[in-house]
């Protein structure tokens, strides 16, 4: 993992970066897409996609293929390509993770 890549994800963690692009399907469900600097379109695989889900017990958040990695198409977000999953790199973030 870059330097870049890895202070791109650091900010991700701390919700310190903007997201790209968000997608509020409904009031219960929605996407926050992240892409790689070096990303040019939503087709690309170069993005980390948070699916936030809301019910009685408050927000749950899984990420895309349940980890970190910036390697998934935003266009595949809804289509059942990408597996969401909670995960516990988020720990940690200022030490790089390599999964």
């Amino acid at each position: 993992m870059t330097q870049t890549n890895t202070l791109h994800l650091t900010a991700i963690a701390f919700d310190a970066l903007q997201p790209a692009i968000i997608d509020e399907v409904s009031d219960k469900e929605m996407y926050v897409g992240y892409c790689s600097p070096d990303c040019a379109s939503f087709s690309e695989p170069k993005w980390l996609i948070k699916r936030i889900l809301t019910d009685s017990d408050g927000q749950k958040i899984f990420y895309s293929n349940g980890s970190r990695k910036m390697n998934v198409k935003w266009t595949d977000r809804k289509t059942g390509a990408i597996a969401y999953a909670p995960t516990t790199a988020w720990a940690s973030p200022e030490t790089p993770v390599t999964e």
